[in-house]
């Protein structure tokens, strides 16, 4: 299972929707959140429906389901399963054995499943605190090399953050996490805009053979909150 760590406008729902192209490959949108992984690293701590936050959004079904959207909805999800039946879920998730059962219970039913969170340095860095959370997943960090692009793109989707967030703060420690952790993945915007060898080599750290007429098939389609032509600002 996989984590994609990004701080956002960084193409992470292009690389998301270039990955689902692939066979027995799901990688959800912004539909988990860091404290519900938190919570699921001790099997004592008791879960309510509010530490699955998906439940809360009536129009994420309707809204959510493309693999363009920064919060696709996959449908090979207990979460999308019982959508409409809220206690059910609960109940099944309640008779998981082990934390790994857990997290397999609410993540992407495939070979090969991951999500994506929105996360600053630091955040990520008390996430790998977590062992037994931790040691079920590989972690992708998604950075954006061109600050000044990136804070630019973050502004014009809306993202307040870009005002205050010390973007070139953020990539360096998103690098040194990468350098001090044998289980993560660095990958950068500009690798994916340019189908690098760093790029290709992150599909052999899912375990997926590159394909580049499956990549070529979903490069070009927009995105996230990207307009046209924003797209490779």
């Amino acid at each position: 299972m996989f984590i994609i760590f990004t701080i956002g406008r960084t193409g992470s729902s292009m690389l998301i929707n270039i990955l689902n192209n692939f066979e027995n490959v799901t990688f959800s949108g912004e539909i988990y959140n860091i404290q519900l992984l938190r919570k699921l690293n001790n099997l004592n701590n008791k879960m309510n429906l509010i530490d699955f936050r998906v439940f809360e959004s009536k129009e994420l079904k309707r809204k959510g389901l493309s693999s363009k959207n920064p919060l696709y909805f996959p449908r090979n999800t207990n979460y999308h399963k019982y959508f409409h039946s809220p206690n059910k879920f609960l109940k099944e998730f309640g008779e998981q054995k082990t934390i790994f059962d857990r997290i397999k219970y609410v993540m992407p039913q495939d070979k090969i499943v991951g999500c994506k969170l929105l996360a600053k340095s630091s955040t990520v860095e008390d996430f790998l605190k977590y062992k037994n959370v931790m040691k079920h997943f590989k972690i992708i960090l998604l950075v954006r090399n061109n600050i000044d692009a990136l804070r630019n793109s973050m502004k014009r989707a809306g993202f307040c953050s870009y005002k205050y967030v010390k973007l070139d703060e953020e990539n360096m420690n998103y690098k040194r996490i990468n350098e001090e952790n044998d289980n993560t993945y660095l990958l950068s915007y500009e690798d994916i805009l340019n189908k690098n060898e760093n790029f290709k080599n992150l599909f052999k750290f899912i375990g997926v053979p590159y394909n580049q007429t499956h990549v070529d098939k979903r490069f070009g389609e927009v995105c996230s909150y990207a307009s046209r032509r924003d797209l490779f600002k």
